[in-house]
Formats: structure tokens, C-alpha cells, sequence
């Protein structure tokens, strides 16, 4: 029973110490990649003397092949295709030429009553003001806090009257 408490001793200790350098290992990793910018800062990214410090110089990259080159245009063709896009080009290319009908009549309730007019909160979207697009003149009315374009009727007639 001693060798199983003393395992799990052991084990806990095992925990909280890969815990306390999990926790470190961000800090370290930072510092190792601001000491790598540093030496090739100073060597050069291509530099053997790099390799003095456990660091591989980059390799430049190799030139494609006029092959290869095809290959890749012609995969990024098809590319394009599979997913639809197109350039402001193509899209230019692209026009309707086909009818459209639009309904203007609107359907009057079957009651014979009248329809509501849409309240200062409603759905029906507004004129923008100001550039603030998505807020309408009712709602802002409502708060209190535009100046409109069009005189209000009964501020007019005040103005008006000496």
C-alpha cells in the first residue's frame, strides 16, 4: 500500500509540474522567436552563421517549372468554376436579359375595414438620415432627436404669425 501512495504522490507532483511549465511555455516560446528575429536580423535570413547558433539558414524557394506553372492555372480554373467565383470582369459580362413583372396592387383586407397605417416602431424601414443607415426618421423622431428636412405644419404657422 506504501508503493501506491507513494505513486500517487509522485504523480501529483509529476502534475503540478508540467501545470507550472505549461504555464511558462508560452513566455519561453515568445522569447526563443524574438531571439531567432534577432540573429537573422543580424546574420541574414540566407547566413551559415546561423547554423553556430542551432539555426538553419531558409532555403530560397525553387522556381516552378513552365509545367508545373500550367498545372497550377489550370487547377485554379477549375477552382473557380467548383465554387462560382468570378472577377469584376465576368461579373461585368453577366447581365439579365429576361422580363420582369413586378405586382404593384395591393390586396385589401377582406373585412372591409381599412388598413392600419404602420406605427412609429414598425418594420417598414424609414428614410435614412445622415448616413446612418438602419435607423429611420420615425424611430429618431420618437427619441426626440432629429431636425427634419420638411417644416412640421403647425411650427410653420407659428413662424408665420408676427
Amino acid at each position: 500500500m506504501a508503493d501506491y501512495s507513494a505513486m500517487d504522490t509522485a504523480e501529483l507532483a509529476l502534475t503540478r509540474t508540467r501545470a507550472t511549465l505549461g504555464a511558462a511555455l508560452p513566455g519561453v516560446r515568445a522569447q526563443v522567436a524574438a531571439m531567432r528575429q534577432a540573429l537573422v536580423f543580424f546574420f541574414g535570413n540566407t547566413s551559415p552563421g546561423l547554423a553556430q547558433f542551432g539555426l538553419k539558414p531558409r532555403k530560397k524557394a525553387t522556381p516552378m517549372s513552365p509545367e508545373a506553372k500550367v498545372a497550377a492555372k489550370a487547377k485554379r480554373a477549375q477552382t473557380r468554376t467548383i465554387r462560382h467565383t468570378a472577377g469584376p470582369k465576368q461579373k461585368a459580362a453577366v447581365k439579365f436579359t429576361g422580363q420582369v413583372s413586378v405586382d404593384t396592387q395591393v390586396n385589401a383586407p377582406s373585412s372591409g375595414a381599412p388598413a392600419a397605417a404602420p406605427s412609429a416602431g414598425s418594420s417598414i424601414p424609414g428614410p435614412v438620415r445622415s448616413g446612418k443607415q438602419g435607423e429611420s426618421v420615425a424611430g429618431a423622431v420618437a427619441q426626440g432627436g432629429v431636425k427634419s428636412d420638411f417644416p412640421h405644419p403647425a411650427k410653420e404657422a407659428q413662424r408665420r404669425e408676427p
